[in-house]
């Protein structure tokens, strides 16, 4: 209804402008006063109407958007929409866990192996240790003083597989 008159008033508005225009040009002020003044007012009346139209659009879709958003199949929407966020966020909170737990379990088996080997290796160091002193006598001088070195050099270094090649050099010996 607000726009059915909207295009007459702005075929009003030009048509009195050009009527006050004509009279003004024909030295009638009064009547060019009017005229323009009345295109004027149509004009205004055009404007007006067209920011009333603009607010009742705008309120007619506040109105739909806030209908839809208390509207029963919305608010379901949204309540799935939150369980699910829940969940997914629940679910990278495990994974995020058990990724930490797993790399905490790494560490403390990765300690314990390398205690592990140091012990083990600084048993086998001192059984080869005595071992080497008991054939003391029976090597020579230089051959005894090699393996020590090497038996103190893989010692250092934790290198286990270097302790036993020496250990079976010494009792093959």
């Amino acid at each position: 209804m607000l726009f059915r008159f909207f295009p007459f008033s702005i075929f009003f508005a030009f048509f009195f402008f050009i009527a006050g225009y004509l009279f003004q040009k024909l030295e009638l002020k009064q009547w060019a006063n009017y005229f323009l003044n009345s295109g004027l007012f149509f004009l205004m009346l055009v404007y007006a109407k067209a920011a009333l139209g603009f607010i009742a659009l705008v309120m007619q879709s506040l109105y739909r958007s806030t209908r839809h958003y208390v509207s029963a199949p919305a608010a379901h929407a949204r309540v799935e929409l939150s369980h699910r966020h829940k969940l997914h966020h629940q679910t990278q909170l495990h994974k995020n866990h058990k990724k930490q737990l797993l790399y905490r379990h790494s560490q403390l088996r990765n300690r314990f192996i390398k205690a592990n080997n140091k012990s083990q290796a600084l048993q086998l160091s001192k059984a080869i240790r005595r071992h080497l002193h008991a054939k003391r006598e029976a090597l020579p001088r230089t051959d005894y003083q090699a393996y020590r070195q090497a038996l103190h050099n893989n010692h250092r270094n934790q290198n286990i597989a270097g302790l036993l090649k020496l250990q079976f050099e010494i009792s093959h010996r």
